[in-house]
């Protein structure tokens, strides 16, 4: 019990700490600490990308207030009690319902997804864009663009020679389920074919 306590006053001190600087207008803080802390079911993970979409990190969010995203998070999370719902949540938040090209803008969000989670060791965004080129498809697909606004899930992804990896492990893990991913499911074996074709590439242009 006590460690129950413990982890749950450790997440409302981050939460306050996170939303410190929102911009919230006349509400207190603490108004939107609470109802975060109480619905992330005592998973940091959850806390953190709840924050990251408040405080509208990587454009998430874009066009709504600080209190609006708040409002979203908390209605959203009624049901939402699980990390691989919040992946939903924040992915759905990447890819809003009406923007663009949206089927398109996901396949490409797989794509790279599939070829940095393929990879056996994390690849920094410069190696993974010199390896894209040799790919047999979407050769010119601009990585940066993809993995750009994914700060709450990736890390890596602001210095181009600083190896892209996933925040938590548990992120890889939802994206090749199926079942918990549905839209966002990716099947890392389809990389296998680029991966080998440009690694040969790689190798016959700069060796």
């Amino acid at each position: 019990m006590e460690a129950i306590l413990s982890t749950e006053n450790d997440i409302l001190h981050y939460v306050s700490n996170q939303l410190s600087e929102a911009e919230l207008g006349t509400a207190q803080v603490w108004d939107f600490t609470s109802p975060i802390a109480r619905k992330c079911g005592g998973l940091f993970e959850w806390a953190q990308l709840a924050c990251a979409y408040v405080n509208g990190e990587n454009d998430t969010g874009v066009g709504l207030t600080a209190e609006e995203r708040f409002r979203a998070v908390v209605d959203c999370s009624r049901n939402i009690l699980l990390l691989d719902d919040m992946y939903k949540f924040t992915l759905g938040t990447i890819f809003p319902p009406q923007q663009p090209q949206r089927e398109i803008r996901i396949d490409h969000f797989k794509s790279v997804m599939t070829q940095i989670l393929g990879t056996l060791e994390p690849l920094s965004l410069t190696s993974l864009q010199s390896m894209r080129r040799h790919f047999h498809d979407d050769q010119g697909l601009d990585i940066h663009s993809i993995v750009g606004p994914m700060g709450a899930l990736l890390s890596g992804i602001t210095d181009s020679s600083v190896p892209i990896r996933t925040l938590h492990a548990s992120f890889p893990k939802f994206l090749t389920d199926h079942d918990l991913s549905g839209e966002y499911f990716i099947d890392v074996s389809s990389v296998k074919y680029n991966l080998a074709f440009s690694c040969l590439g790689l190798m016959k242009d700069e060796l």
